[in-house]
C-alpha cells in the first residue's frame, strides 16, 4: 500500500509570531487630502483724480465712500491725477473747493483698473438761489413746469441744489410734485404730480446724487399754493415742493 500524504504544516498564528519576534504588520496609513491653493488676493482698483477749473488744477478735497471710506487733498497746479487705491465696487465720490460749487458722482470700480475721474468745478456765484428755512429748501426762482408737462424748464438753480447736498452728506431730499386742478382728471392729475417728481430727481441723479437719498410724492392739486382761477395762480400750483430730512 502506498504510504498516506505527508499533512501540511499549520501556519504560525499572530501570538506564534509575537513569540518568536516577528512584529505584525502595520495598518496602511491614512492619507490626507491634498490642501486648496490659497485664495487669490482680489486686486485693488485704482481712482485717478482731477480738479479742474478753466482747465487748470485747483486745490479740493475728494471724499470716496462706499466699501471703504477715504479723503484725499488734491494739491493746486498738481498736473498729474491723484491716484486713490480702492477696493473694488461701488463709491459716491465728493468734491469741495474753496470758491466753487460742490459736485459729486457715482462710480463703479474693478480690480485692477485705474479709472480716470475729472471734475471740471464751477464758481459759486455771488447771488445764492437756494437756501434752507426750516429744513424746507427753498429755491430763489422755482422750477417751472409747463401745462401737463412733467418735465421741467431749464433753471440754475439746479448746481447750487447739488451743492447743498454734497455739503449736507447726512440728510436726505423729498421732493413732493403738484399740479393745479385743471391737469385732467384727479387720477391724471396724481400721475402728473408724481412724474413731475420723478422727473426732477432724475435731474439730481444724472448729476451724481446718490438715488439712496431722494424720495418722491405726488399730491396732485390737494395743496394749492394759490387760487387756480388765473393763470399766474395755476403757473404757481405746477411746481414742486423739496424738504431736507435726516438720512
Amino acid at each position: 500500500m502506498p504510504p498516506p500524504p505527508a499533512k501540511k504544516a499549520a501556519a504560525p498564528d499572530a501570538g506564534v509570531a509575537l513569540a518568536r519576534g516577528t512584529p505584525p504588520p502595520e495598518p496602511p496609513k491614512a492619507t490626507r487630502p491634498p490642501e486648496p491653493p490659497p485664495a487669490a488676493t482680489a486686486q485693488k482698483a485704482r481712482l485717478l483724480v482731477r480738479a479742474l477749473a478753466s482747465r487748470k488744477p485747483v486745490a479740493a478735497t475728494i471724499s470716496v465712500r462706499g466699501a471703504t471710506t477715504q479723503q484725499v487733498a488734491l494739491k493746486k497746479g498738481a498736473r498729474a491725477p491723484v491716484q486713490v487705491e480702492m477696493a473694488p465696487g461701488d463709491y459716491v465720490v465728493d468734491i469741495i473747493a474753496s470758491g466753487f460749487l460742490a459736485q459729486t458722482r457715482r462710480v463703479k470700480l474693478a480690480g485692477g483698473n485705474a479709472q480716470p475721474l475729472d471734475f471740471a468745478l464751477v464758481r459759486a456765484p455771488k447771488k445764492k438761489l437756494v437756501k434752507v428755512n426750516n429744513g424746507r429748501v427753498e429755491l430763489l426762482k422755482p422750477l417751472r413746469f409747463p401745462e401737463a408737462k412733467a418735465a421741467p424748464l431749464p433753471d440754475p438753480s439746479l448746481p447750487q441744489l447739488v451743492d447743498l447736498l454734497v455739503r449736507a452728506p447726512t440728510q436726505r431730499l423729498r421732493i413732493e410734485g403738484h399740479t393745479h386742478n385743471q391737469e385732467g382728471d384727479e387720477g391724471a392729475r396724481k400721475q402728473l404730480s408724481e412724474a413731475r417728481a420723478r422727473a426732477v430727481a432724475e435731474l439730481l441723479v444724472n448729476a451724481g446724487v446718490d438715488p439712496s437719498r431722494l424720495e418722491t410724492e405726488g399730491l396732485g392739486d390737494t395743496r394749492p399754493k394759490a387760487p387756480n382761477f388765473t393763470a399766474r395762480g395755476r403757473e404757481l400750483n405746477r411746481r414742486v415742493e423739496l424738504l431736507l430730512l435726516e438720512r
